[in-house]
């Protein structure tokens, strides 16, 4: 049922390259945000699963706006001052994050679990989340070799549940956004999730 189904989200475990790739992201220097289609309950418990600290979420219930709408960039650029030209999108939804993000100018990794095409093109492209630090680095080092308008902390946003998934509230599916860190549980039947999140698993 789809009321179970959305219970039971907030225990869905994260890939297992997760917690140590976003370990060696912060290690590198890189502070991770989160911008997230769900509400903060539900992220907050995600956040425990990854067990990696996040300097800021922001979350579609709080801000009354769901991605691909862009308010989610802009309340982290007034949250954070960050310099746009120095922080990139992480992401496994073009629709949700990088078509938005590339309308926006910023550097893009795109999660490609489902060896899909891309449209539109990310500047980056990992099958998951392993090589994260090494392909962050490789954005960065670019922007060495250009002028600076702002010498900020660069900032990698993401986020992570589904591509499809129900409304926690009233249990009706709906768009949200992709999976990039969260996994469906692998004893939960086909027939039970959206293939978007199955195909993930």
């Amino acid at each position: 049922e789809a009321g179970g189904l959305a219970a039971s989200l907030p225990t869905w475990p994260a890939f297992p390259e997760v917690r140590a790739a976003l370990q060696e992201v912060r290690a590198r220097g890189w502070k991770l945000v989160i911008l997230s289609n769900t509400d903060p309950a539900f992220i907050e418990a995600s956040k425990k699963l990854i067990g990696v600290p996040f300097e800021e979420t922001i979350v579609a219930a709080e801000i009354g706006s769901y991605k691909p709408a862009l308010e989610h960039w802009r309340v982290f650029a007034a949250r954070s001052g960050a310099d746009p030209s120095r922080h990139v999108h992480v992401a496994a939804s073009l629709f949700h994050d990088i078509a938005p993000a590339c309308e926006l100018g910023l550097p893009t990794v795109w999660i490609n679990r489902l060896g899909e095409a891309a449209r539109p093109r990310p500047s980056l492209e990992l099958p998951d989340l392993t090589g994260l630090a090494d392909a962050l680095d490789r954005l960065a080092s670019q922007w060495e070799a250009r002028p600076q308008r702002m010498q900020l902390p660069a900032a990698m946003l993401m986020h992570g549940t589904n591509d499809e998934c129900p409304d926690v509230r009233s249990g009706a599916w709906k768009r949200c956004h992709s999976h990039v860190v969260e996994q469906a549980p692998a004893s939960r039947a086909a027939g039970d999730v959206p293939p978007s999140v199955v195909d993930q698993v």
